[in-house]
């Protein structure tokens, strides 16, 4: 219906809100995803080379070293650039079988990883990122995603959607709103 889907696009506008500050993230996932040799970058977000939701940051990473012990493979700590330690890289082209640091182009709609040195052999990484929630959309039968919050949010997305959809209703929200 008509306000099903304006109540989902003023809850998705909500969350999106939200995510700018980091409120909706409860979740640290770790991520893998194997990477070709020779790659001066690699994209990330859903279909992309990295195949993963875009994250708003990489909060830590790890080199899967498959090549020493394909069974049980070593994770190596590599580290997270900020824009100014990735400027302050001199030779960008390195190349090595290892690689100590990551730098994340954070760019729309696919992030851009840059791994460095470039690895001159296949390998794994592991990408430590913060999971935002999600939004959510409608099929026919209504709500197609379930929505899932830690305990205290039910009462804070009620609130705002009472604000939020007060001016579609033509009504004047309380004080206590």
């Amino acid at each position: 219906s008509e306000y099903l889907l304006y109540g989902i696009l003023k809850f998705n506008d909500l969350v999106d809100s939200l995510a700018a500050y980091r409120l909706t993230v409860w979740e640290m996932k770790r991520q893998t995803s194997a990477i070709a040799a020779g790659a001066a970058s690699y994209t990330v977000g859903v279909g992309a080379t990295i195949n993963i939701q875009r994250p708003e940051q990489i909060l830590r990473a790890g080199l899967i070293d498959v090549n020493s012990n394909p069974t049980n493979p070593l994770e190596i700590p590599m580290s997270v650039y900020t824009d100014e330690q990735w400027a302050r890289v001199g030779i960008k082209s390195l190349t090595s079988n290892i690689a100590w640091g990551v730098w994340d182009e954070r760019a729309v709609p696919n992030g851009i990883l840059f791994v460095y040195p470039r690895l001159t052999v296949a390998q794994q990484i592991a990408l430590y990122v913060p999971l935002a929630m999600s939004e959510v959309t409608e099929d026919e039968t209504g709500l197609a995603t379930s929505i899932v919050t830690p305990p205290g949010y039910r009462k804070m997305f009620a609130t705002q959607m009472a604000l939020e959809m007060a001016d579609y209703f033509k009504i004047k929200p309380s004080t206590n709103l």
